[in-house]
């Protein structure tokens, strides 16, 4: 193989890692955020949001209690407390500096 051939190869190799880590990032970037916003009566529920892996580039944040749905739509009896939905939009505004970041620390770590 080519040494131009095998830089490309290799940097195509750091860009899908870095891409992956980056979908993580973001990922338990919303997790933090919406642990920190949602309503904190017993603590149940923000220690309930997870993050699950669904595959390279696809991640989930979620929660498994049944009254996460309520408590970020409301109920025409409760009003909404939305946590989920406010922490993507925060992290929106910084997922163009997190996936950068998360680039150029894979490019440096493969150069030594």
């Amino acid at each position: 193989m080519s040494v131009v051939r095998k830089q490309y190869v290799d940097m195509a190799k750091v860009a899908r890692d870095a891409g992956e880590y980056a979908v993580q990032e973001v990922a338990f970037a919303v997790q933090g955020q919406a642990v920190a916003l949602a309503p904190k009566d017993t603590s149940n529920l923000a220690s309930s949001i997870d993050v699950k892996r669904n595959s390279d580039v696809e991640s989930e944040v979620y929660t498994n209690v049944e009254y996460g749905v309520y408590q970020e739509f409301g109920t025409r009896f409760m009003k909404a407390q939305p946590y989920m939905r406010p922490s993507v939009d925060k992290i929106k505004s910084r997922l163009a500096k997190i996936w950068r970041q998360t680039f150029r620390r894979a490019y440096a770590s493969n150069k030594r």
